[in-house]
């Protein structure tokens, strides 16, 4: 299975419909399956938010550590 991205919705359907036009009769061909519509800005601001997730985890991760391995260090500052 691969993916295919689009500016948009209708990019996508435009050539979903071209292909289907294009196979005499459909006879020995799969037809195409499409799981989703999604929007190529759409799937970009979804990675940006799932890197966002994962960065602050990181940071909390690392925050979280550094006090449990040095907690009377505030004592000294």
């Amino acid at each position: 299975m691969g993916y295919v991205l689009y500016e948009d919705v209708q990019s996508a359907q435009k050539c979903i419909k071209m292909f289907d036009e294009s196979r005499a009769f459909g006879f020995n061909q799969k037809p195409i399956k499409v799981d989703f519509w999604q929007s190529k800005d759409d799937l970009k601001y979804e990675q940006e938010e799932k890197n966002h997730a994962c960065l602050t985890q990181l940071v909390n991760l690392v925050v979280n550590q550094s006090k449990m391995h040095a907690p009377n260090q505030a004592m000294y500052r």
